[in-house]
């Protein structure tokens, strides 16, 4: 385990979701709706099924190997993958 401490990922995570917070509103300028349609998945079954499934698996990975203070990097890789894995084509 290291000793970085919680606020550093807490930090990093909340910097990466902003950003990809920012690019969702820039989108939804150019093309409306787009937005909501891009960040639907937690409103559906199967994509909060999904979530929970990889945010579970990505949190007891992070947990044995490097300890509770990634937990928050381990919770954004589950909403990336869960975002992409319900995007409609």
């Amino acid at each position: 385990m290291n000793d970085q401490g919680l606020g550093a990922a807490l930090l990093g995570a909340s910097f990466v979701l902003a950003v990809l917070v920012i690019r969702s509103a820039v989108a939804a300028v150019r093309n409306p709706g787009s937005a909501r349609r891009d960040w639907a998945f937690p409103r559906k079954r199967q994509g909060a099924a999904l979530f929970l499934a990889c945010a579970g698996a990505f949190t007891a990975a992070i947990w044995v190997s490097a300890g509770p203070a990634h937990i928050p990097w381990a919770l954004l890789a589950g909403l990336l993958v869960t975002r992409f894995a319900s995007e409609e084509r």
